[in-house]
């Protein structure tokens, strides 16, 4: 099983938040990935570049949990389900 961070607005891809949650992640024998938004503040490329991520995950995972830390970014998840 794999997470994949989508990062805020104002952060990056490997920010404070995320790097807490990734080591959480590992430490439970996770994978982890980090998308880089930092080119783009556009919520439609953003789920254009989520959606292609999950799509090389296709074959790997059954489920999905999809979390956001916001408004805009738990559309974001949530679009690409």
């Amino acid at each position: 099983m794999k997470v994949i961070f989508s990062h805020g607005k104002e952060s990056g891809p490997w920010g404070s938040k995320i790097k807490r949650l990734a080591d959480v992640a590992k430490a439970h024998g996770l994978g982890v990935e980090s998308i880089d938004y930092s080119d783009t503040f556009d919520p439609d490329l953003r789920v254009e570049r989520l959606l292609k991520v999950l799509a090389g995950e296709k074959d790997r995972c059954r489920r999905r949990v999809s979390i956001g830390a916001g408004a805009v970014y738990s559309w974001l998840s949530t679009a690409a389900l």
